[in-house]
């Protein structure tokens, strides 16, 4: 079965008014209930399939010993050990469920699976609402470059999964912060959305090719240019690179290859050549060498010399350029 629209707009809204996104914490209560109380309503539009494939996921086992030197993962897990009662699961993935983090460059990864009826519970999802804003108030603290929020979904969802969200190979190394070590889901064909996406994300980066912008990930009104016209952009360029590195996980899944971004690194590499990786291999050096080089008050914004002497100019050019080369080459 396909993946409903409904469901991933249902989904989008979701995460736009937990994630605090347009300044969304702060709309007047009344709002906030009108949202969540579509998003209730919307449910039995999506979970209604049929003959779905039912999967039984073991997730790794988390240990709170692993993360002595990160404070911010240990606070989110005490934070959460009373929240019990609004979430089924909370899941880790990325580089701090398998614990190669760089530090300082990583973000947090997370997937927080919301228990069923909550947003239809007025005392509840209040409290969900206070907690979210609580949980990103923390999550910042991993990352002040982050560029996303924890993802939600609804526990009803599991009955209706789409590979959208996180493929189910990449759910078997995520690790359980929250509930048990076990998560039952039926599966439902995301593909046309993962495609999209991808284009999406093309079509960002040669437009901003030929305009010198990306108009993606804004901080104080500003957006990154070319060039390093404007240096205080830091934020926005970290997003640039991290779309970047993200274009192989994405192209391989589209190949119905699914694996770790780590792993796609080496994957990608079957397929192109150096020459044409070569905006990746600087990114992927950036991150490398970010712990040890980074020196600088991360609160000023500003990019650093030594990035720019390995990404190099007309970095936005070249941003283009591979996205063009990603789209042309298929290997099916």
């Amino acid at each position: 079965m396909q993946l409903r629209k409904i469901q991933l707009v249902s989904n989008s809204l979701l995460n736009w008014l937990l994630q605090g996104k347009d300044n969304s914490f702060n709309l007047p209560a009344h709002t906030k209930n009108m949202i969540c109380q579509n998003i209730v309503e919307s449910k039995s539009f999506y979970c209604d399939y049929e003959h779905k494939k039912v999967e039984n996921i073991s997730l790794e086992d988390f240990n709170l010993h692993h993360y002595a030197d990160h404070e911010e993962i240990i606070e989110i897990v005490n934070y959460l050990k009373d929240k019990k009662g609004l979430f089924s699961h909370f899941l880790i993935h990325g580089s701090y469920s398998d614990l190669k983090i760089v530090p300082g460059w990583s973000d947090f990864d997370s997937i927080a699976i919301i228990k069923k009826n909550i947003l239809a519970q007025p005392s509840k999802r209040q409290e969900l609402l206070n907690t979210c804003i609580e949980l990103d108030k923390i999550m910042r603290k991993v990352d002040v470059y982050q560029h996303h929020g924890i993802q939600y979904m609804l526990e009803e969802e599991l009955n209706s999964y789409p590979d959208l969200y996180l493929p189910k190979d990449i759910i078997n190394d995520t690790k359980c912060v929250l509930g048990n070590q076990h998560l039952k889901i039926m599966s439902v064909d995301s593909k046309s959305y993962e495609i999209n996406r991808l284009i999406g994300i093309y079509s960002l980066l040669k437009e901003s090719s030929q305009t010198g912008v990306l108009l993606h990930h804004k901080k104080n009104e500003v957006y990154l240019v070319e060039n390093y016209k404007n240096i205080e952009t830091m934020y926005q360029l970290k997003y640039f690179l991290c779309v970047i590195m993200l274009l192989p996980t994405l192209w391989l899944n589209n190949q119905g290859v699914y694996c770790k971004k780590k792993d796609s690194f080496e994957l990608i590499k079957k397929h192109f050549s150096n020459k044409e990786l070569e905006l990746l291999t600087c990114a992927s050096e950036i991150r490398t060498n970010w712990a040890q080089e980074i020196n600088l008050d991360l609160n000023l914004n500003v990019i650093p010399m030594w990035i720019r002497n390995i990404l190099g100019s007309d970095y936005l050019a070249r941003g283009g350029k591979l996205a063009k080369i990603f789209e042309r080459k298929n290997i099916k």
